[in-house]
């Protein structure tokens, strides 16, 4: 008897994270929705619904105008409010501070540049999060404290293992919201800036709805990566798996910062493409790398012969990353974010046509090579926000 009631236990909790889960990521839905998606019986569906009112977590939203004649279905969404995050996303030129929400949605507070000093850099992170903290209206519902990192981090001990773009390692931030709040409960979480932008693509991105794997190529100042299998991203035994942009495609190449030579971030990473134009003497407009990629876009659609010939040997390469990991993965989905949603069709259609011509036409044809309905800095901020709900749904529902 003991035994069945701890497996009712179970499957109660269970229930409950999986409605959970699916309020969160609705912009409204009804009992009756949530049941067909379940395969709940519909009162367990209306238990749960009650007690997660009574928690605050849910409201009702008005009646549901497409239901069918008869009694009107109530619609349900989650309370923005009920839970909130503080999101500090680290970019190697620029930082963002963020509060993210039950709901997903985010607003930035901050955004200053990024020193090359840790020590510096991180003391003046503490400073605006605990202005924030302090005088934010939502401080009693603020559950975690969320980094988005430009590198390799090790999400269990929560320390930055290393930023190669700035230098940086072995950075303890366990200890980060003692600093913030002495006290205080919040969970610190910390993630790749890759895998949080992967997060916010399975979130947004109709394109891959309901697919299950999936490799997302991430185009900053070097290239980053992330990988989805059977649903679920894939981290590693070390949560550096999908790191694409230090995959070897000339062993005779260009050397890398990581000792290797031809890695793949030297031929499309924004810094190595930006720098090849401007070696010709003609600067880009901008004063970050960012800013001097997008320059390079509009200069190759304007007609620039240099800055379309860079491009179209960037996307040759990138081609040649994604025939590798299509063969190594055989995804339902291949992504092209970070700057790399900032690349014109036109040459989407060159990387594309280079990819079919040098694999199986059935492969191609049965995976989908897209860019990101995000640019980089919104794709880390929503990643971040989702990850910190989740968590925050696993322990409220424990």
């Amino acid at each position: 008897m003991k035994s069945n009631t701890i497996n009712a236990e179970k499957m109660g909790k269970s229930n409950k994270r999986v409605i959970f889960e699916i309020l969160r990521k609705s912009k409204r839905i009804t009992r009756k929705e949530i049941a067909d998606v379940t395969g709940l019986n519909p009162s367990t569906v209306t238990n749960i619904i009650s007690d997660f009112k009574k928690r605050g977590f849910i409201e009702e939203t008005g009646t549901n105008v497409n239901a069918s004649p008869g009694r009107r279905s109530i619609n349900l969404k989650v309370v923005k409010e009920s839970a909130a995050a503080l999101i500090v996303v680290l970019g190697v030129e620029n930082t963002e501070v963020a509060l993210g929400f039950m709901d997903n949605s985010f607003e930035i507070v901050d955004s200053f540049k990024t020193e090359t000093d840790k020590d510096r850099h991180f003391g003046k992170i503490e400073e605006k999060l605990k202005t924030l903290y302090e005088t934010s209206k939502h401080k009693d519902k603020i559950c975690s404290l969320v980094f988005s990192v430009p590198g390799i981090v090790d999400r269990k001990r929560k320390v930055i293992n290393t930023v190669p773009h700035l230098g940086w390692s072995d950075i303890d931030l366990s200890e980060f919201s003692e600093k913030i709040s002495p006290g205080s409960k919040m969970e610190v979480l910390i993630a790749n800036e890759a895998k949080l932008a992967l997060l916010a693509e399975i979130y947004e991105n109709k394109n891959i709805r309901n697919m299950q794997n999936g490799v997302y190529i991430y185009i900053s100042q070097g290239v980053g990566g992330a990988v989805l299998i059977d649903s679920k991203p894939y981290l590693g035994n070390s949560f550096i798996a999908g790191e694409l942009g230090h995959m070897s495609i000339n062993e005779k190449g260009t050397p890398c910062s990581c000792g290797r030579k031809g890695c793949l971030e030297k031929y499309i990473g924004a810094d190595s493409v930006t720098q090849a134009y401007e070696m010709s003497g003609d600067e880009l407009d901008g004063s970050s790398c960012r800013e001097k990629f997008q320059s390079l876009v509009l200069r190759a659609s304007a007609a620039d012969g240099l800055a379309d010939s860079i491009l179209r040997n960037m996307m040759e390469h990138l081609a040649t990353g994604v025939i590798n990991v299509v063969n190594l993965f055989n995804p339902d989905f291949v992504v092209v974010g970070g700057m790399g949603e900032k690349i014109p069709d036109e040459y989407m259609d060159i990387m594309r046509n280079e990819v079919l011509s040098k694999l199986f036409t059935v492969t191609v044809e049965k995976t989908k090579i897209i860019k990101s309905v995000f640019d980089i800095k919104m794709a880390s901020i929503t990643g971040a926000t989702l990850m910190s709900m989740e968590s925050f749904g696993r322990k409220a529902i424990s």
